[in-house]
């Protein structure tokens, strides 16, 4: 089994990244939260990515509020 949490690259986790400083986070915090959502994955990025497709069950998906979930479990 493999398990993936990512920011989710969307307009809301984008947004709400940049007011992580709300919440008293320094600079490099700050700038990290921003870089993770536009580094992060949507839709069906990682199952595309997934070398040997067969002999696997593969989830992707959105999961409340602002994360993307993958999953990989070997069948058999």
């Amino acid at each position: 089994c493999f398990l993936a949490t990512e920011p989710r690259r969307a307009n809301t986790p984008y947004a709400l990244s940049h007011c992580v400083g709300v919440v008293g986070a320094n600079a490099v915090t700050r700038y990290d939260a921003v870089a993770s959502v536009e580094a992060g994955f949507a839709g069906e990025e990682l199952t595309a990515l997934w070398p040997h497709k067969d002999g696997w069950a593969l989830t992707e998906r959105y999961a409340f509020p602002f994360m993307h979930v993958f999953c990989a479990v070997r069948r058999g």
